[in-house]
């Protein structure tokens, strides 16, 4: 049985939730993301799973920048 790999290329993945001007070096730039967040209100389960689907989008975009910081 051959195990098959889905390969996603990241700079073709859209950002829903941040914004083009993110500096994930900035905490001036990171805060806001983690206020909206905090202030989301969440009444139902689309809610829930949006404030997930943009929680997820938040922290893959600070550890995708952690990691190039470390190989650098």
């Amino acid at each position: 049985m051959e195990i098959q790999q889905k390969t996603t290329d990241t700079a073709n993945n859209k950002r829903a939730f941040i914004t083009g001007n993110f500096d994930a070096n900035n905490w001036a730039s990171i805060e806001p993301y983690f206020k909206l967040l905090n202030d989301h209100d969440v009444k139902s389960v689309e809610d829930l799973h949006q404030w997930l689907r943009n929680w997820s989008e938040l922290d893959a975009a600070i550890s995708e920048n952690n990691r190039w910081v470390y190989v650098r």
